[in-house]
């Protein structure tokens, strides 16, 4: 899995892990609160329409290798 660039990349700017293997992006939860958090799905879905999106909790993603 890699760790997404965190700016400028096709205007993502959120913490975020790609594993462009299986065509899955994690998103840590909660983002930076409300009303972010609630957005950033949609967000995402957008900006990655071939990936599915996987929220999970900060300290998952942490241990999966992701920078908050």
């Amino acid at each position: 899995m890699n760790q997404s660039k965190p700016r400028g990349w096709k205007g993502w700017w959120f913490p975020s892990i790609l594993n462009e293997e299986k065509k899955e992006v994690y998103i840590p939860v909660p983002i930076s609160g409300y009303p972010t958090t609630l957005a950033v799905g949609k967000y995402a879905e957008e900006k990655f329409p071939e990936y599915t999106l996987k929220m999970v909790s900060r300290e998952n993603f942490v241990s999966m290798g992701g920078k908050l």
